[in-house]
């Protein structure tokens, strides 16, 4: 990757950057913070919880906290792209004037096509984003937590005043299926083997087919979704011990590997750090 990188951070509460790269493919990631991506040159194909978005020039795509996603390049090709990184933490003293855009459905309305991110100012703020991170300024929190209150708002007049589902790719209804279920059953002891006797499908069909249009393996889904829970869980008083079998875990040695691979750090030091 060859990038050319304008990034603003304190204490983790934001990033922003800009990217210049060669198209390939990244693995399935969740993060703890809104993410938005305006691709500036380019095409890719975004997926959010198993729903593939096909972006082009001037559309913008957004993620949820914890919302399952990744890209790739449906060929190869030389990609610009503006990120946006805003955590919980920079808005939370004031929440109170930010409208709440976690209504909306798990990988549902996630894109906004280019002539909507013009309509509603959406490119502006990116502008706005570049001028004040770089240089850097003593007004440049203000500046970006300005930012971050403008992104949020005007991205619930669009996903109020506007359907979104039309930029949505086509879907494979398979893989519908077996999020759904995973998502009401991930905290029980389920498996590859499990949910393709529930489908009624051969395990190594389902795993490829899970594969190809979510990025991801099966047990890389569920152990992502169970660690989510678990950081919740933690977070809100949780004892550490006592979490791993409520999130699906069938032993504490896995869950600790798990969380470790996926957060960064320990459940102990994620509770300690907290």
């Amino acid at each position: 990757m060859n990038d050319k990188i304008i990034r603003c951070t304190k204490k983790g509460y934001y990033a922003y950057s800009m990217m210049y790269s060669e198209g390939y493919t990244f693995e399935s990631q969740i993060h703890p913070f809104y993410e938005i991506l305006y691709l500036n040159a380019g095409r890719m194909l975004y997926n959010v919880e198993g729903r593939d978005y096909m972006l082009s020039e001037g559309d913008m795509i957004f993620t949820l906290p914890h919302e399952m996603h990744s890209f790739s390049f449906p060929e190869h090709c030389r990609y610009e792209s503006q990120f946006f990184h805003i955590y919980p933490a920079l808005i939370e003293p004031v929440k109170d004037m930010i409208p709440d855009i976690s209504f909306k459905e798990p990988g549902m309305r996630n894109c906004v096509p280019a002539h909507e991110v013009i309509r509603y100012g959406l490119d502006t703020i990116f502008k706005d984003l570049e001028s004040c991170s770089d240089p850097r300024i003593p007004q440049t929190d203000a500046l970006i937590l300005s930012c971050a209150i403008n992104m949020i708002a005007r991205l619930h007049m669009v996903i109020t005043n506007n359907d979104l589902t039309q930029v949505k790719a086509p879907e494979n209804k398979t893989v519908r299926q077996i999020l759904d279920y995973i998502d009401k059953h991930y905290t029980e002891n389920i498996g590859l083997t499990e949910i393709a006797e529930h489908m009624y499908m051969d395990r190594s069909y389902i795993g490829r087919l899970f594969k190809k249009y979510t990025g991801a393996s099966v047990m890389l889904y569920v152990n992502m979704k169970r660690v989510v829970l678990a950081k919740n869980m933690i977070l809100a008083g949780g004892e550490v011990t006592n979490i791993s079998s409520k999130c699906g875990f069938k032993d504490y040695t896995t869950f600790y590997r798990a969380f470790k691979r996926y957060v960064g750090a320990t459940p102990g030091e994620f509770k300690r750090n907290s």
